[in-house]
């Protein structure tokens, strides 16, 4: 199964909470940029967020490791694209008996790259 890099999967519920289990938003965006999303006016260099995602997509049927394994790079590309770097952490185990149309769900620990020369790749 191929993953659109600019795209999340057909029919999702993108959703996300602070480290304190609050939601902080929901999105059935299927361009939604995370970099821009999470970071964009957050003026911390780092931030932790819970991340979850849900598909209705018959091309999704179950929370198997191929199928996680391609949101993780989803997300990488999202994140590092725009010059932050991402510790993914699963917070469920993948399985053919989880079906997609339940939430897999990652900690996410986001912070500003660094270049060769110590300078933060992004202005926070």
């Amino acid at each position: 199964m191929c993953i659109n890099p600019y795209l999340w999967p057909a029919r999702s519920t993108l959703s996300f909470e602070d480290t304190n289990g609050r939601e902080l938003f929901n999105s059935k965006d299927r361009r939604l940029d995370l970099a821009d999303t999470l970071m964009l006016h957050y003026k911390r260099s780092e931030r932790t967020v819970y991340f979850s995602i849900s598909t209705k997509s018959k091309s999704w049927p179950a929370w198997a490791s191929e199928l996680v394994a391609k949101i993780e790079e989803r997300i990488h590309y999202d994140l590092q694209f725009d010059g932050y770097k991402v510790e993914v952490t699963r917070c469920e185990v993948p399985s053919e008996n989880l079906p997609c149309t339940s939430p897999f769900r990652w900690k996410l620990i986001i912070e500003v790259g660094f270049d060769d020369t110590g300078d933060a790749a992004i202005d926070v």
